[in-house]
């Protein structure tokens, strides 16, 4: 299994004002590559400004550097509730804006864990993680 051995300040731009501040590295694409990441999240930089839905940002930042809850945990990824409400409200925007491209394959909400399930997950509600 994957080691997690640090969690570390976000220093993402659109995950400024997220009361998740801590984030680890990898990512579930195995993604560790700061500068790689940022350049995957700018893609979005439309979509962001397009303010099609509050918690865009909150779903950007968990999906690309995930929230690290505590030592115990691995790291948190969004609720798959959070990431539907996203969608629901941003898919037609993100069409529009990217000449008709589907809803990115890295933000299907299937990949992320059901608030009711087992498996931990983060809302926006959640406050900062001590």
């Amino acid at each position: 299994p994957l080691r997690y051995a640090y969690c570390e300040q976000n220093t993402f731009s659109a995950c400024a004002n997220l009361s998740l501040q801590i984030r680890t590295l990898p990512n579930m694409f195995l993604q560790s590559d700061e500068r790689i990441i940022q350049l995957e999240m700018n893609q979005y930089e439309a979509l962001l400004q397009s303010r099609c839905h509050d918690n865009l940002a909150f779903l950007l930042c968990g999906v690309f550097a995930p929230f690290c809850p505590n030592d115990q945990q691995p790291f948190v990824l969004p609720c798959r509730e959070t990431c539907e409400e996203v969608e629901m409200a941003c898919a037609e925007e993100f069409q529009r804006l990217y000449r008709g491209l589907p809803w990115p394959a890295k933000l299907q909400c299937h990949r992320y864990p059901s608030g009711s399930s087992q498996q931990a997950c983060a809302t926006p509600n959640d406050a900062a993680i001590a």
